[in-house]
């Protein structure tokens, strides 16, 4: 749980591999011997326990310790088993085998829900307040337009005209392929239609003073505070396309005294 800091992909996905070990070794993994290992432990007298075998439960068998380093396995055989001490076994091969699997297992699964589903970014600036405030966490969802576009209302992540060396924009899409857009006395139309909203008038409505129209996979997008944004009205942005698209912002995170929560 050290790892949740936010601020590390890799120590996600190894926080993620952590909780997934601890709740295999409570839940998942075969307990019959549990009883007759119980038994076993009582009989032996007090100085073996203490000087023979170190007995640990944490993986509820006494042959076998694991221990969950935030992500590193390490996997120590007691082989005294009580009684004296025993070779290397089918038994133990297997279950040594089995926590391959399981941790090959656990990191691919860690490694796809952090990249595809907690990609945390920052917001920059206040161009998305009262939504979003300046330098709080979002989490992005990267499969969301893999299948489908962006609608209307989504909170988008882009990189302006594709330049990976930009800080991510974070904006909402007001019209989308096909709508004509334009920007008439600070209100907003498409297809000739003001849209009926809560967000201030706008001072200026750049490109889109005049009537635009979108092609295939383009996209208008605006700032929920119109008055303190860069966003599709400015030629520097202008129309977003599917390929400057990163993924879907879909959850906040806590900060400050702003509270988190999904992005609607």
């Amino acid at each position: 749980l050290v790892c949740t800091v936010h601020r590390n992909q890799t120590k996600r996905m190894f926080m993620f591999l952590s909780v997934f070990l601890c709740f295999y070794l409570f839940f998942l993994r075969p307990h019959a011997s549990c009883d007759k290992a119980k038994s076993l432990v009582e009989e032996v007298p007090t100085e073996t326990k203490a000087e023979g075998c170190r007995i640990h439960w944490v993986t509820r068998c006494p042959e076998v310790a694991t221990i969950a380093l935030v992500g590193v396995i390490v996997v120590e055989v007691e082989a005294c088993a009580l009684q004296g001490e025993v070779g290397i076994t089918p038994k133990l091969l297997k279950e040594i085998l089995s926590w391959i699997i399981i941790t090959c297992v656990a990191i691919l699964l860690a490694f796809i829900i952090v990249y595809f589903y907690g990609t945390r970014i920052g917001n920059v600036g206040d161009s998305m307040e009262e939504t979003i405030a300046n330098g709080q966490g979002i989490l992005v969802n990267r499969t969301a337009y893999k299948v489908f576009r962006p609608k209307k209302n989504d909170v988008i992540v882009f990189l302006p005209n594709g330049n990976v060396n930009s800080h991510y924009y974070v904006k909402r899409v007001v019209a989308t392929s096909g709508d004509r857009v334009q920007i008439i006395d600070g209100e907003l139309y498409v297809n000739g239609e003001p849209r009926k909203d809560n967000y201030d008038k706008m001072e200026n409505g750049g490109i889109a003073n005049n009537e635009i129209t979108l092609g295939s996979g383009e996209y208008f997008v605006l700032g929920d505070n119109r008055n303190g944004s860069e966003d599709s009205r400015s030629p520097n942005i202008g129309i977003v396309k599917d390929n400057m698209i990163v993924g879907k912002a879909w959850y906040k995170l806590r900060f400050g005294n702003r509270s988190g929560g999904f992005i609607n």
